[in-house]
């Protein structure tokens, strides 16, 4: 249980973070798919923080942009490789659990909404940082060797992980055009999954 003292999380939302979700909504042909997307993000920074909170470590502010969420939380280095663990991996847990459940349902609006929470809960699982996946193959190659080798590890992971995804972007935008709209995004990653995660700071990116 969190203590009845902890301070609030303030909500930041950039500019980019703006733009990106009004370019999206312009894209969308109907309003169904945007809000069961929102919705699912909703759930998963709700689980991050509701397991931050029970772990005695409330997020100070979560910030939203264009790369995605980040939780800025003061007491995360306090925790154990276990306790961040349990808080990294509440968000894609929450998303894979709504959409095992959603499923059992044969309601075509919740079918929509299930397969928002199975796309973020898969996406955030790619051991590529920042995603959740990445960060949970740190934690757990610490916790069984030592930092030094963690940061090795997730590099290397992150980096075959995303320059494989970036190879399949290229494929398909080449061979179809469908992977153009991923482009930009399979580039990010592959950018990213390069660098090595380095100590536990105090923020959790989605």
């Amino acid at each position: 249980m969190s203590r009845p003292d902890a301070p609030r999380t303030a909500l930041r939302v950039k500019p980019s973070g703006l733009l990106l979700a009004a370019v999206f909504l312009l894209l969308s042909r109907s309003w169904l798919l945007p809000a069961s997307l929102f919705t699912a993000a909703a759930c998963h920074e709700l689980a991050h923080c509701l397991a931050l909170r029970a772990l005695h470590a409330p997020p100070r502010t979560l910030t939203l942009s264009a790369s995605g969420a980040s939780l800025y939380v003061p007491g995360l280095t306090r925790l154990s490789y276990g306790g961040e663990l349990l808080a990294v991996a509440a968000g894609p847990l929450c998303n894979l659990t709504l959409w095992a459940l959603l499923s059992l349902l044969s309601v075509d609006v919740l079918s929509v909404f299930s397969g928002a929470n199975l796309l973020l809960g898969a996406l955030n699982l790619l051991p590529v940082r920042p995603m959740d996946g990445g960060r949970l193959l740190w934690l757990l190659t610490a916790l069984f060797t030592e930092p030094y080798t963690a940061d090795r590890v997730a590099a290397l992971v992150g980096a075959v992980t995303g320059l494989t995804l970036l190879s399949l972007c290229l494929y398909l935008t080449a061979t179809t055009g469908g992977g153009l709209f991923l482009l930009p995004g399979a580039l990010w990653l592959a950018s990213k999954g390069v660098l090595p995660n380095g100590a536990k700071p105090a923020k959790i990116n989605c």
